[in-house]
């Protein structure tokens, strides 16, 4: 159902400007992004060790006793001389005594020297046996894999390369038969999408695999070898995939040999054999070839990882711009801009890594600020890491570095471990330890300016234990988002049903309240901690900027069901067909595109109706699915390379 929370009349609706402070977002230094960085607060301490202890101290350790001590010997009779010694040293011995030893020594030494010669033959015989000319190594080539590397991020480290790029496969056996081999092959396939309606088609990530010495885009093996003279050599055709290639086999004699092939096919090979020696031979073989077929680079994303996502309007095109982990649980970036043209059939640019303090918890919440041009835009994500803290990055192209801490790390604020976050600028909302969720807010200076302090309160109200969160605008104006009454949050209560807010309403009479969520929620039970989000667009036409909001989530039979509003008659439930089947442990992630009082054209940003930005994303197989609704119906645009 919905709730509306009303304060009291005498309280202001905050368009008046708020206490002034330092204009700005506060740049951190650059050294904060890496690896290593530490928050003022809270900063984890280890404690200290002694300066004075034995392992740092500049001065030895004392010992346990001095070494006069230790060694002093004091007579029976109290002086301080050594004691008579008890027995005398043994005599020399007489000479009659050398010999007879040197005579035994030479005894012993000579019946070694027989018994080793024995045993020496007899292993040697064995040992010319087991080297029959009849007898052949095998060798197997076993295959190693080469992942490509893709761009790197200036703060953090490199990422698979999202983009798809047509390439070729290049694969190399090696092995030495003396009774083992190794071996090595490598491949990698590229593909790329192509955009449809501004939007790309996509292109499904996968890996290439190849083990014993096979390569996706030709195959190799070695040839095996005995001690003798190399006989004949064999090489086949490729495949559409690239050239098969095998080493020559050799046998018998007591010689040595090379066997050689050459391939071709659709993608080319070559290979060559060559063995030799009695006891021992080499066989070796390479194969290369070119892919005609197209696939992306191996994905970066992790199975199940979480979703946020938001864009902006620019030009003649849009922004996308979406954050997720990979197996690592790093936090990646994946920039889509049909304003720009498109590389190897894509609007996405390769994933860009980041240095954060995410956990394998985390979850995610991104926002964007457009204000003149100095935030042109300015993306800010925000997370629980370590410690449960509420942490955040922002990436701003014109601020030196691009991407500094952000500065709601100075708060200090501590969220459930585990929990979700939500935020729509200049709106933030977090669960605390109690199960009450909290609302930050910039504390935006005159003219909306943002600034880099942050109010904090509790909203009163009490989600189940790790509920999802979702925060939307419930106007299409900047101006009236920004103050009290102007956003929704969707949450989970603790009868899992799916609950919508609108908080903190201005005090004025209800016949002149204007709310895009005038009807009662529908009764919604979900899964515990189930996946769910929500998006709004401007309502067409309406002169009072208010807006559709769409209610997505998972339901227990890994579907996705819609809840929305788009008029007075109050919420509608849809369950489109191409949103079914998902995968169980998949997050949803939609956008509602920026807001602002005044871009760098001096002009208000407002929401517009639903559009082609009006998207969503979501798992399936792993990978993850764009579906873009027009307000009513659904339809899936593609994969992204992520």
């Amino acid at each position: 159902m919905v709730y509306y929370y009303h304060h009291d009349k005498d309280e202001q609706p905050g368009l008046e400007p708020l206490p002034q402070g330092p204009g700005g977002l506060e740049v951190v230094p650059h050294e904060h992004l890496r690896a290593s960085q530490q928050y003022m607060e809270p900063q984890i301490y280890y404690g200290k060790e002694y300066v004075s202890s034995p392992t740092h101290s500049t001065e030895p350790a004392l010992r346990p006793y001095s070494e006069h001590n230790k060694y002093t010997v004091f007579a029976r009779n109290g002086a301080d001389t050594a004691p008579e010694v008890a027995y005398p040293p043994p005599e020399e011995p007489q000479p009659s005594s050398r010999k007879r030893l040197w005579l035994i020594l030479a005894v012993v030494v000579a019946v070694l020297v027989v018994v080793g010669a024995v045993v020496g033959g007899v292993l040697g015989t064995r040992a010319s046996r087991a080297s029959s000319p009849n007898e052949l190594a095998e060798q197997q080539g076993q295959g190693q894999q080469q992942e490509g590397t893709g761009a790197v991020n200036p703060t953090s480290t490199s990422s698979t390369s999202g983009a798809p790029t047509p390439g070729t496969s290049p694969g190399t056996s090696t092995g030495t038969s003396t009774g083992t081999s190794t071996g090595t092959s490598s491949g990698s396939k590229s593909s790329g999408g192509t955009p449809s309606g501004g939007t790309p088609s996509g292109g499904t990530s996968g890996d290439d695999t190849s083990s014993d010495g096979t390569s996706s885009s030709g195959k190799s093996s070695g040839g095996s070898s005995s001690g003798g003279s190399s006989s004949g050599g064999s090489s086949s055709g490729g495949s559409t995939n690239g050239g098969t290639s095998s080493g020559g086999t050799s046998s018998g004699g007591s010689s040595s040999g090379t066997s050689s092939g050459t391939s071709s096919g659709t993608s080319g090979g070559t290979s060559s054999g060559t063995s030799g020696g009695t006891s021992s031979g080499t066989s070796s073989s390479t194969s290369a070839g070119a892919s005609a077929g197209t696939a992306t680079a191996k994905r970066t994303i992790r199975q199940g990882s979480p979703l946020t996502v938001t864009g902006l309007q620019k030009g003649n095109g849009a922004q996308i711009t979406m954050f997720y982990q990979d197996a690592d649980h790093k936090v990646y970036q994946s920039i889509y801009d049909s304003s720009k043209p498109a590389v190897d059939n894509s609007y996405w640019a390769p994933p860009v890594g980041y240095s954060t303090f995410s956990t394998d918890s985390t979850r995610l919440a991104v926002t964007q600020i457009i204000y003149g041009s100095a935030f042109n835009p300015q993306t800010e994500v925000f997370y629980i890491g370590e410690g449960a803290q509420v942490l955040g990055i922002n990436m701003n192209s014109i601020n030196t570095p691009p991407v500094d801490d952000d500065s709601i790390g100075k708060v200090h604020l501590t969220a459930a471990p585990g929990t979700s976050i939500a935020a729509y600028w200049p709106w933030l909302v977090y669960q605390d330890s109690r199960g009450m969720i909290r609302e930050v807010r910039d504390r935006l200076l005159g003219g909306f300016s943002p600034a880099a302090e942050w109010d904090n309160k509790d909203l009163n109200i009490t989600g189940l234990s790790g509920t999802r969160l979702a925060l939307v605008p419930v106007y299409s104006s900047f101006s009236l988002i920004a103050v009290r009454g102007g956003y929704g949050i969707v949450y989970q209560g603790q009868d899992n049903g799916l609950y919508a807010v609108v908080h903190d309403l201005p005090n004025v009479p209800d016949d002149q309240m204007v709310l895009s969520w005038n009807k009662e929620f529908p009764k919604t039970i979900i899964p515990k901690n189930a996946a769910f989000t929500a998006f709004s667009t401007a309502r067409a036409s309406d002169p009072l900027q208010r807006v559709n909001t769409y209610v997505l989530y998972v339901d227990a039979s890994s579907n996705i069901n819609v809840v929305y509003v788009d008029s007075d008659s109050g919420w509608k439930t849809s369950k489109p067909s191409v949103l079914q089947g998902v995968d169980k442990d998949t997050d949803i992630a939609c956008i509602t595109l920026a807001t602002s009082p005044v871009n760098v054209a001096g002009s208000a940003v407002n929401l517009q109706p639903p559009s082609n930005e009006s998207r969503c994303y979501f798992q399936r197989g792993g990978n993850v699915i764009e579906a873009v609704t027009d307000g009513t119906n659904w339809r899936v645009t593609g994969t992204v390379p992520v």
